[in-house]
């Protein structure tokens, strides 16, 4: 993350001071007089393969309390996923980048009907693997 905009930097740092001061969704907490510092890392490391937009996102949800701790990972693939989903239809379509296509179709290219169509498809293809 340090090499990141450092406006995403700051909403990670600001993420880490919530989970050490336990104030994070559905965070449990040990005793009221401890600060909690084992930071989950795990957790954080596929933060590295979104884009800026989508790691803005996630650490958006967190730092606003509507992304509870134990769903960070299902949120970060779910993420992936869209974010494969634009770069395949950017491919297909020879659109230069999702920005131009979000104007050409404002109302189909959101994030939930692109969550929705190819949430489907990764969620089939995960079932198989197991």
């Amino acid at each position: 993350m340090a090499s990141e905009d450092d406006n995403e930097y700051k909403k990670f740092d600001k993420v880490v001071a919530m989970y050490e001061d336990g104030n994070l969704l559905g965070q449990k907490h040990t005793s009221s007089r401890k600060k909690l510092t084992d930071m989950p890392l795990y957790q954080f490391r596929t933060l590295s393969t979104l884009s800026t937009a989508n790691k803005a996102m996630v650490l958006d949800m967190l730092l606003k309390k509507q992304l509870d701790v134990s769903s960070i990972s299902k949120e970060i693939k779910r993420a992936q996923v869209i974010q494969m989903a634009q770069r395949q239809i950017c491919a297909e379509t020879g659109v230069k980048d999702w920005a131009e296509l979000e104007q050409m179709f404002p109302r189909h290219m959101t994030r939930e009907v692109l969550s929705h169509q190819f949430g489907q498809v990764s969620d089939v293809s995960m079932m198989e693997e197991n």
